[in-house]
């Protein structure tokens, strides 16, 4: 079994003790999030690892589900800073009920400033 990081780490100075009680609290944290993550529902929403290009290719232009695109489809990998890691979390219903609320917005600050300039002429 690997020592932990905490006991990797040893030294008698305060900073360095200060920062082992940091490390153990953060394991703690690391462990009860892992537990959460568990034990909370799925979402439909994953990410798939393939050991090669060909292989990606092929399942991308896989069609399981024709007749319903919105329950498999097939997207390129975006970089880790571009995930939005809490919208993972959301089922379809929520993005539907999330986008049937911003489309009135969208149709009013689209749709008000071009009534305003051709009503002007």
């Amino acid at each position: 079994m690997r020592p932990s990081a905490s006991q990797r780490l040893s030294c008698s100075s305060a900073y360095c003790l200060s920062l082992q009680g940091r490390i153990k609290d953060l394991e703690l944290q690391i462990g009860q999030a892992r537990r959460e993550a568990y034990t909370s529902s799925f979402t439909q929403s994953w990410f798939v690892l393939f050991k090669s290009q060909k292989a990606a290719s092929i399942a991308a232009s896989t069609r399981i589900y024709a007749e319903d695109s919105t329950r498999f489809q097939v997207h390129p990998a975006p970089g880790p800073e571009e995930v939005n890691w809490q919208h993972l979390w959301m089922t379809y219903k929520e993005r539907d009920w999330r986008a049937a609320l911003t489309w009135p917005l969208m149709l009013l600050v689209v749709l008000f400033p071009i009534t305003l300039v051709t009503s002007a002429a």
